[in-house]
């Protein structure tokens, strides 16, 4: 389990932001390059999870 900060627990919103920005109602946010590379870290790690019967995989910070 991984407490999060209150600011990080956001619900998904990704269809609507969408839509919002499509609209002109919000502004469009780009992730950054290293929040990605983050998002693709954790990524993997899920899939070599589920490839090893679930064995925990840290993540190199």
């Amino acid at each position: 389990e991984v407490d999060l900060p209150p600011e990080a627990r956001d619900s998904w919103r990704v269809e609507e932001e969408f839509v919002n920005a499509i609209r002109g109602v919000e502004k469009f946010r780009h992730t950054s390059f290293e929040t990605g590379v983050e998002y693709m870290r954790f990524t993997e790690a899920v899939i070599r999870s589920w490839k090893e019967n679930g064995r925990r995989i840290e993540l190199e910070r």
